[in-house]
């Protein structure tokens, strides 16, 4: 809404609506792909549970599903990072009277980066040379610098 109504502030006002409503569909897609891949580790974890030692699961196919759950809360930390980029940009540059709802787009995109970057630290902890560690806990970083800002607005 922020965007829709800062056409007349903001130049970028309609490329930044279109991209925030890309994310948010891709957003959806990835909370449901979020479920079914946490449901494949579950599942893995009681295939060891209920293993006697010659058939189910194996602790491997447990990582396997656990490195492959954190594609999604990876994928999420980079569209929240861009989206908290977006909202900064709307905050300074579009409508005025809509600032406290791109302030709180921003922060709320921020806050999902970084709690993204913790699913994908719990579901690699076993993995610590893993490089999406480093590049969600990245992302959460610029998803912070992006809003910091914002916060000091007038009252």
């Amino acid at each position: 809404m922020a965007a829709r109504l800062s056409q007349h502030q903001c130049d970028r006002a309609a490329d930044i609506e279109r991209e925030c409503v890309a994310r948010r569909d891709e957003m959806l897609s990835l909370c449901d792909a979020d479920a079914r891949a946490y449901g494949a580790v579950i599942g893995a974890r009681r295939r060891v549970r209920s293993t006697t030692g010659t058939e189910g699961g194996s602790e491997a196919e447990v990582d396997a599903a656990l490195s492959a759950a954190a594609d999604i809360p990876m994928a999420m930390a980079e569209g929240g990072a861009r989206l908290a980029q977006l909202a900064a940009v709307l905050a300074e540059e579009g409508h005025p009277a809509l600032r406290g709802d791109a302030v709180t787009a921003g922060l709320l995109a921020a806050a999902g980066t970084e709690s993204s970057a913790v699913l994908v630290r719990i579901n690699l902890a076993a993995h610590s040379d893993d490089d999406r560690t480093r590049r969600a806990d990245a992302l959460a970083d610029e998803a912070r610098r992006a809003v910091a800002h914002l916060g000091s607005a007038p009252r």
